[in-house]
């Protein structure tokens, strides 16, 4: 998919998305000891997206597919502290990425 449709296609999406809540909250630091915890964002990728191909939506030139278990780019987001989401392939799944090292993952129904 395009890089603008992509973008503005996710955005549209956002207000249909239904937050998972953990521990009383939807978002859920990454950081620990000042680093990325890049386990404890594998394994919510693995979990919630269940697939080697996503969407990594960044800015409205700059957002397309990726392979995440071999794409630096993705690490060098988290630990540059982006603004940015990840989506599943049908756009019906994403977890997005705060630049303060928090994320939160949901669904569109």
């Amino acid at each position: 998919m395009e890089s603008r449709l992509l973008y503005k296609t996710t955005k549209l999406k956002e207000s249909s998305i239904k937050w998972e809540i953990i521990n009383g909250s939807e978002w859920i630091s990454y950081f620990q000891n000042k680093k990325s915890n890049f386990n404890l964002i594998h394994n919510i990728i693995e979990k919630h997206l269940i697939t080697n191909e996503i969407y990594l939506v960044w800015e409205r030139n700059n957002s397309g597919l990726i392979k995440y278990k071999h794409d630096k780019m993705l690490r060098c987001f988290l630990t540059v502290k982006n603004n940015f989401s990840l989506w599943n392939l049908d756009l019906t799944k994403t977890i997005e990425f705060n630049e303060i090292g928090i994320f939160k993952y949901g669904s569109i129904e």
